[in-house]
């Protein structure tokens, strides 16, 4: 195979198709979104398996442009191991987990959130994926051109630059955003374990293009004995696969939950406090204290209601939600839908219904005829604070015993495959990729 300008410009618009691809896929849930008028976590799953097999299908495509050779059953064959662990990661929650849970809708909210209040992250992780789109192509026609290709290494460093191309414009990219979600403290557990399973679904695939990568540069391996017999081992792979997992999915879930747990609690204080320095004071026999006590506990939820538009994220999502300052209907429908399990907004509500309260009982005052009746009016109202609290929609704990579980169980799985398919990798190409 000679190295021509023809193939060299083939590949450039292979690169070119590659990136419409991707973007297609990614405008894809948006149009699901508002075909359907509601965001459902099945969308975010096929956007999964697109990427996926576009991923195959173009890794399998500049092979064949650049090198003159097909691997089409091979990777095929690693694209279906790929589909079958995530959905195995999968079946394994709907079984046992939660998931009547707006996940999906969380998820894609929160992303937002991060892209649109600290782009000083975002942006220039965005910046960097550009650039090593850009890199790829000249990196690859300095090579093409010289006198790399033909040699025994060219196909080393074909899959090399292709892969870590792919590792840079996409999973790197979308890194951020998924840890972004997994810390955020807004987020309740059910949900947070709901995303942790399909951030961990991902996590297949970016560990199936990491082992790749690493057999690349060490396709040597140990032979382990099990069961009566032997697989193939490298260490690098196993330390790939856990510092992975351990780095980007059990470390900030942890933050994230501990965060939450200590949040929630705080603003709950927020709402039990006020409620029970009222009471104490409406209790007085002496009527003016009762009054002047409602009225400081309606000046002091103003004041909390005012600080709460100052914080920038909350305000984001309250106009996303309402319609306000959003023009893409995916985000209002996310924010819309994340609100309700918000505990910022939980509290919001609450106060905002016992500061009416307070207006009404202020007003009833105002009306009663004597003191007796006052006295009757402030006892119902007694009544009625001390049985509302702040109203938490319903959702289980995050079951991390089964998230533990299954995380073991994935990379005690994947480990094994990833070694096996990447000495397959380097026994099928023919050649020592190192």
């Amino acid at each position: 195979m000679e190295a021509t300008v023809l193939r060299f410009l083939g590949f450039l618009g292979a690169e070119l198709l590659f990136v419409v691809a991707s973007a297609a896929i990614v405008m894809s849930v948006g149009l699901l979104v508002m075909k359907s008028g509601v965001i459902r976590g099945r969308y975010l799953l096929i956007n999964a398996l697109l990427s996926t097999i576009v991923l195959m299908l173009f890794l399998t495509f500049f092979l064949w442009i650049l090198t003159g050779e097909g691997y089409a059953w091979f990777f095929l064959g690693i694209l279906a191991v790929s589909i079958v662990l995530m959905g195995v990661v999968e079946l394994v929650w709907l079984v046992f987990g939660e998931h009547n849970v707006p996940w999906a809708e969380r998820a894609i909210w929160h992303a937002h959130e991060l892209e649109a209040l600290y782009p000083y992250i975002y942006k220039p992780v965005q910046y960097a994926a550009i650039v090593v789109l850009l890199i790829y192509p000249v990196y690859i026609g300095y090579l093409y051109f010289g006198e790399a290709f033909g040699s025994p290494e060219w196909h080393g460093v074909v899959l090399r630059a292709t892969l870590i191309m792919f590792i840079g414009t996409g999973y790197l990219v979308s890194l951020p955003g998924a840890i972004y979600v997994m810390v955020n403290r807004n987020i309740a557990e059910g949900t947070r374990s709901r995303i942790f399973i399909n951030q961990l679904m991902h996590s297949v695939v970016v560990l199936m293009v990491a082992s790749f990568f690493v057999w690349t540069l060490d396709p040597n391996a140990e032979k382990v004995p099990l069961l009566g017999k032997f697989i193939a081992f490298t260490p690098i792979v196993l330390y790939t696969t856990v510092g992975y997992v351990v780095l980007f999915l059990v470390i900030p879930y942890v933050v994230g939950h501990y965060r939450y747990k200590g949040w929630k609690s705080e603003l709950d204080t927020v709402g039990t406090k006020l409620v029970e320095d009222l009471q104490t004071k409406i209790r007085s026999p002496l009527i003016d204290k009762a009054e002047a006590a409602l009225v400081q506990t309606s000046n002091d939820i103003e004041l909390h209601l005012l600080a709460q538009t100052r914080e920038r994220s909350y305000v984001l999502a309250h106009d996303a939600a309402s319609g306000k300052d959003v023009d893409n209907p995916v985000f209002h429908l996310a924010a819309e839908k994340s609100i309700v399990r918000d505990p910022r907004f939980v509290l919001t509500k609450y106060l905002t219904d016992l500061r009416e309260q307070v207006d009404d009982i202020r007003t009833a005052l105002e009306d009663a005829a004597n003191e007796e009746d006052k006295q009757k009016l402030l006892k119902g109202f007694d009544d009625a604070i001390a049985k509302a609290t702040p109203a938490h929609p319903p959702e289980k704990s995050g079951k991390p015993w089964l998230l533990a579980a299954i995380t073991a169980v994935v990379v005690a799985i994947t480990n094994p495959i990833l070694t096996a398919l990447g000495k397959n990798m380097a026994s099928v190409f023919g050649i020592p990729l190192g």
